[in-house]
């Protein structure tokens, strides 16, 4: 069995076994599937707000939103596979928190906004959408991951 137990994990686990190959999704999926959840709510929040969205915008408040997720999560040991299920919850909802509220100061003077209650609003809504679009990619990561596992139990 290859194993990687250096808290980052190698993206893809092999265990061999007599039915042949299988592959475990580890912390790589997970970072994958929060980022592609914080570029929703990128993305969503500029088609809402009656903008084309065009590439330089885009590129600017993903990678704003997307690095900050991506530095907190790192300072978190969000994807370290040496917690449990509470640690992991602690970690996702510190790096949650600090990625966000940094993310929305950060943008806010990159475009030069003042910080005001436009930006407390702006803050709220980020908020609140991202952590539905976290808890909901989540929840059916480990649901699947949960069917997927009892499948390959009763072949």
């Amino acid at each position: 069995m290859n194993s990687n137990t250096n808290g980052v994990g190698s993206g893809v686990e092999d265990r061999h076994a007599s039915n042949g190959a299988r592959r475990k999704p580890t912390a790589r999926v997970r970072a994958v599937g929060d980022c592609i959840a914080v570029a929703v709510f990128v993305i969503a929040g500029m088609a809402e707000h009656g903008t084309v969205p065009r590439l330089p915008g885009i590129a600017r408040n993903l990678a704003v939103f997307i690095g900050a997720w991506l530095v907190f999560s790192w300072m978190t040991r969000l994807y370290a596979e040496d917690g449990a299920e509470q640690v992991v919850s602690l970690r996702l909802a510190a790096t949650w928190c600090a990625s966000i509220t940094s993310g929305v100061l950060v943008r806010a003077v990159i475009v030069g906004r003042p910080l005001d209650r436009s930006q407390l609003i702006f803050w709220v809504v980020a908020s609140v959408f991202t952590a539905a679009m976290l808890v909901s990619w989540r929840a059916t990561y480990f649901v699947a991951r949960g069917i997927f596992a009892r499948s390959r139990k009763a072949v």
